[in-house]
């Protein structure tokens, strides 16, 4: 043990004789109940738990995951897993690259099992309507518009499509203050698209293929010296879906974290649906944060001194205990 600022804080557990560093644990021993998770206001959950039928998953709510098969009733309800990277891309950086673009060509399709795309009577590129649907309330977000890729790659009843692709824009180039030309706007990956927001539904429509979009514009290509190829660009881009626009934020009750995965329904695209056409009610949308905040986190009451526990690590920890102090007045 040793003490930092008045608290007595473990840093290892001595075995027979032998000093170890021990678990990641306050005791640093192997618990089978803990003593902090029950006074952070979960008791039930101090001890390791999970619920293995329908009535238990009911009731420990906090711990099933909000994608559960339970809730996949129907023939053409899945489990949307966005929670993945292509490896060729980083975030917008990416679009940048002429060399990895070449190679995904903002490609971002909805990956779907052989099996559910047989049943279905989906095949590879068809245009298919995704509607996000939440669990806890069953309000529905809106959908988005995606090409389908049946593969053996996802197991049956998940569908999958990145977060991190699917790029869009709303201008070709832009006029910056002491720059002799227009510059143009993630020109390599990202095609030009419609929006429309008043405040409570969005949508994004594609309006034209990156191909095109360098072509009309090479005045504003950057480092023409080194970029005497662009006009090669043969891709449109227009094969990828957004979903991020769509999904809801969903406050993990006990981690804090978000809860990315989402339920949706597949069916096949309207005659007026575009891949990559986006619709998303936001007023839902922050009904259904509400909801998750409301029925199922347990917030801090009066005379709580901690917004959270200290010892849980942190990308940016506090230098001091004020980061975790906190005056809730009753």
């Amino acid at each position: 043990m040793v003490e930092h600022d008045g608290e007595k804080k473990a840093i290892g557990i001595e075995i027979d004789g032998e000093v170890m560093e021990g678990f990641h644990t306050l005791s640093k021993k192997l618990e089978y109940f803990s003593e902090w998770f029950a006074q952070w206001k979960w008791p039930e959950y101090a001890v390791p738990i999970y619920p293995t039928t329908k009535e238990q998953r009911e009731k420990m709510i906090h711990l099933v995951t909000q994608v559960h098969h339970d809730h996949m009733t129907k023939p053409n309800e899945f489990a949307l897993n966005n929670i993945f990277r292509l490896p060729y891309n980083i975030h917008t950086r990416s679009v940048n690259s002429k060399h990895l673009m070449e190679i995904s060509q903002n490609h971002n399709p909805v990956w779907i099992n052989t099996d559910d795309a047989k049943r279905l009577n989906i095949k590879r590129g068809d245009a298919i309507r995704v509607r996000v649907v939440d669990t806890l309330t069953g309000l529905e977000s809106g959908y988005f518009v995606a090409m389908a890729v049946p593969t053996e790659a996802t197991m049956p009843g998940v569908v999958a499509n990145s977060h991190h692709a699917g790029r869009w824009k709303l201008k070709n180039a832009v006029e910056i203050p002491g720059f002799k030309h227009k510059l143009g706007v993630m020109g390599l990956g990202a095609p030009l698209y419609d929006m429309t927001m008043d405040g409570k539904v969005g949508t994004l429509k594609p309006k034209e293929g990156i191909d095109a979009g360098m072509v009309s514009r090479k005045d504003s290509w950057q480092f023409k010296e080194f970029n005497r190829d662009l006009d090669n660009i043969w891709w449109d881009g227009l094969s990828g879906a957004w979903q991020n626009a769509v999904t809801p934020s969903h406050p993990d009750p006990i981690a804090g974290n978000h809860a990315w995965h989402q339920k949706v329904i597949i069916e096949p695209a309207k005659e007026s649906d575009t891949i990559g056409d986006i619709y998303v009610n936001y007023e839902t949308n922050f009904k259904v944060y509400q909801a998750w905040r409301d029925k199922l986190t347990r917030p801090l009451k009066a005379g709580d001194t901690l917004r959270r526990p200290k010892h849980m690590k942190r990308t940016g920890p506090a230098i001091s205990d004020k980061g975790y102090s906190v005056e809730i007045k009753g």
